[in-house]
């Protein structure tokens, strides 16, 4: 009858949830059917008893079944049968009468009583011990895996899915090794291995592991010969050529520097001299983040971290270690923490309880390489590592700008404008203003952390006349300068006086936070900056709205910007001939 694939009693749930991973190894994922021819040269004797339900016949047969060749004896039967149905062995008489074919007629449907088809198990399949024993293999070789650190990166994660290894990875070594009523109906090597990366020694590995399985399934199972072993191993081997893809073990960091072992090593422990973790314990600039760590944690996480750069490690993804000396300190519901997660708010008692700086975060790159130098790795693997880590610093230090490319200062400016300013026309309203646009593209930093400067380049024949405002894509306004010499009660456009200072285009006037003058005293001289000297003012709005350009700190940059002009007394004519903005922009929006 149809044997039922027995699943391993494994010994911890991490197990199960751990080698899950061994879908992929061994094509479990369900979604493809292959049947695999083993190839095995078996012989096998047996006797049975089958009653054909449809007829009422019972049949005994006896029988030797070798592997048929033309011009061989391939099968013979004598049967006795009783009922209207009779099977008889028939001889084709133009047959070549040196040779003997098949002559026996037997009925290969699948018996619907029993859903068997009537084949018998190889020599090979019972010396395993039939499916039984091969479950009870797959066992010992599962647990071996994953205790494995040369190999067991590939399968300690959560993501994979145990939920069918045992019975497609059973199905597979049964059917290779012949076993009835068995069909392997997993995904095919080449599409269960695609991207994984799987090496020549990783596949040496997953072997080696599997012949020490098989020596000790042998002391079980005395029956299995040194053949039988071989002939299993060589079925294995040449799966090869579809599981491999990285032939010369060097695809990748992860396999020229040694794998995870060598990564382990790289990390160490305090005392384990020129490791990363050695070497920080010393580093005073960083140890201070480190005084109450676990440090066998660290070392689990941190070679998880620099395992998963390009290898097969997901950090953040850990399962229940399968024995306490394997990846200690994390388990399936405290895995290694995300790097955000897990710096936010660390201080240094060294530095006054200072939070993690840029230049922190580059003492810990030192060290590192320091630490991958002393273990011999490239000098193109230590930069290749190095620019996988470097973007991590936005995750890490307390000010994720103080990181390169976090930020950056741009100019946006318009020149040869004419735009005339309506004389007399300003009412408080932008609408009332002449405005110049300016875009800033979105370029993934698109905080403002300061309006450096602004600066204006106007012919207008009384200054006091005169407001300007900024107006960032949000709408939000601040006032920069507002009728120097003239105290507004309101910002309406209303009153007359102000400052009669002329202002000329090829002098142009700055205004910034820092400035030396308050824009209000604007005028001293007969032509502003060229008589007087004086070209840079810090913003005072007076009765209009905001303070300074401060009040765009945290903004979005990305959009239009509005810089416009009004004139609120009759009289003074005035164009706008340049206009330019100086913005530092952040990724990450400034805290307020």
């Amino acid at each position: 009858m149809t044997r039922a694939h027995r699943a391993p009693d494994f010994r911890t749930s991490a197990m199960i949830a751990a080698a899950g991973a061994l879908l992929a190894l061994s094509g479990c994922n369900g979604d493809d059917t292959v049947s695999s021819a083993s190839g095995l040269s078996a012989t096998s004797s047996d006797s049975d008893t089958e009653t054909d339900t449809d007829t009422g016949t019972t049949t005994a047969t006896t029988g030797t079944a070798t592997q048929g060749t033309t011009g061989s004896t391939s099968e013979t039967s004598t049967s006795e049968t009783t009922g209207p149905t009779t099977d008889t062995a028939t001889t084709d008489s133009d047959s070549d009468p040196t040779t003997t074919t098949d002559t026996a007629t037997t009925d290969s449907d699948t018996d619907p009583t029993t859903g068997t088809t009537g084949e018998v198990d190889s020599a090979l399949c019972v010396n395993l011990g039939n499916i039984a024993g091969i479950g009870e293999l797959n066992e010992a070789f599962v647990g071996a895996v994953l205790v494995d650190s040369r190999i067991n990166g590939y399968f300690l994660n959560n993501t994979v899915d145990g939920a069918n290894l045992v019975t497609c990875l059973n199905s597979q070594i049964a059917d290779e090794v012949g076993c009835a009523d068995v069909s392997y109906d997993c995904a095919d090597m080449h599409t269960a291995h695609a991207g994984m990366g799987i090496s020549t020694v990783d596949f040496a590995d997953f072997a080696e592991d599997y012949g020490a399985a098989l020596d000790a399934h042998q002391q079980s199972y005395p029956g299995l010969t040194d053949q039988d072993k071989a002939d299993v191993l060589a079925a294995l081997a040449a799966m090869a050529a579809d599981i491999v893809e990285d032939p010369a073990n060097d695809q990748t960091i992860y396999q020229r520097v040694g794998r995870k072992p060598a990564i382990r090593d790289v990390v160490g422990l305090i005392g384990e001299t020129d490791s990363l973790l050695d070497l920080v314990s010393k580093d005073f600039t960083i140890n201070g983040f480190f005084l109450a760590s676990d440090f066998e944690r660290l070392n689990t996480c941190f070679t998880r971290q620099l395992a998963g750069l390009d290898g097969p490690v997901l950090y953040g993804g850990e399962v229940d270690p399968p024995a306490a000396e394997i990846e200690p300190g994390v388990a399936l519901d405290n895995p290694c923490a995300a790097m955000k997660a897990g710096h936010e708010g660390l201080t240094d008692p060294n530095e006054g309880d200072s939070p993690i700086s840029y230049e922190d975060f580059v003492s810990l790159l030192t060290d590192l390489s320091a630490a991958m130098g002393a273990a011999g790795w490239t000098q193109a693997d230590q930069d290749a590592v190095m620019a996988e880590m470097s973007p991590l610093c936005a995750e890490i230090v307390g000010d994720p700008n103080e990181c390169p490319g976090n930020a950056q200062t741009i100019l946006v400016k318009k020149a040869n404008l004419g735009l005339d300013i309506a004389d007399d026309a300003y009412d408080g309203s932008l609408a009332s203003m002449a405005c110049v646009d300016l875009t800033v593209i979105d370029d993934g930093i698109n905080y403002v952390s300061l309006i450096d400067e602004l600066e204006v380049a106007i012919a207008h024949s009384e200054v006091g006349d005169l407001v300007i405002k900024v107006q960032a894509p949000s709408g939000l306004v601040s006032t920069a300068m507002s009728r120097p010499g003239l105290a507004e009660a309101m910002d309406d456009g209303e009153g007359n006086g102000g400052d009669k200072s002329i202002l000329k285009a090829n002098f142009p006037v700055t205004f910034r936070d820092a400035g030396l003058v308050d824009a209000e005293l604007m005028g001293i001289g007969n032509v502003v900056c060229q008589d007087d000297g004086l070209c840079d003012y810090h913003p005072n709005p007076d009765s209009g709205e905001g303070t300074n350009f401060a009040d765009f700190i945290g903004e979005e940059s990305k959009g239009t910007w509005r810089v416009c002009f009004g004139d609120a007394e009759p009289g003074g004519m005035g164009s706008v001939d340049e206009v330019s903005l100086v913005i530092s922009k952040v990724k990450f929006q400034p805290k307020p």
